[in-house]
């Protein structure tokens, strides 16, 4: 049985703008210079969000089904969490969103955002020190599981 989850800034939902469970408010990001970097990578998964559903969801299946779109799933029973978001990243806001359905379902779980960085700067360890906290907080909760 599964007992712990780290989920490093996971899409949890494939949901269309005005959807109940679509989770992007550009305004929530903080880019005070405008800068053109944070601002691409801010939109870069939301532009890209239906050739993502041509290339993972099989036609005519059900996007919002739990499987494709874990956040409308219960989270009754489900293990203990870790969610990391970074502060840039088009899919902060629906793994907030995880994170507080998660809570509100009495899974033991926690959120983390790190600031400064984008989607996809797991893979710069050695360059983000961020990377290397993210790696030690999971350590210290696969520490503790018993």
């Amino acid at each position: 049985m599964i007992s712990y989850m780290a989920l490093i800034y996971p899409t949890v939902t494939r949901a269309n703008p005005g959807s109940e469970h679509y989770y992007f408010d550009e305004e929530a990001y903080d880019n005070p210079s405008n800068d053109e970097y944070i601002e691409a990578q801010i939109k870069a998964i939301g532009e890209g969000s239906d050739a993502l559903n041509n290339w993972y969801i099989p036609p005519g299946e059900d996007p919002m089904q739990p499987y494709i779109s874990p956040i409308t799933a219960s989270m009754n029973g489900m293990p203990q969490a870790l969610v990391i978001t970074a502060e840039y990243d088009y899919l902060r806001m629906e793994c907030e969103a995880l994170s507080k359905k998660l809570a509100s379902s009495g899974v033991k779980s926690r959120h983390i955002r790190y600031g400064g960085i984008v989607h996809g700067v797991f893979d710069r360890l050695g360059y983000a020190p961020q990377v290397e906290d993210m790696l030690r907080e999971i350590a210290k909760d696969l520490r503790r599981l018993k």
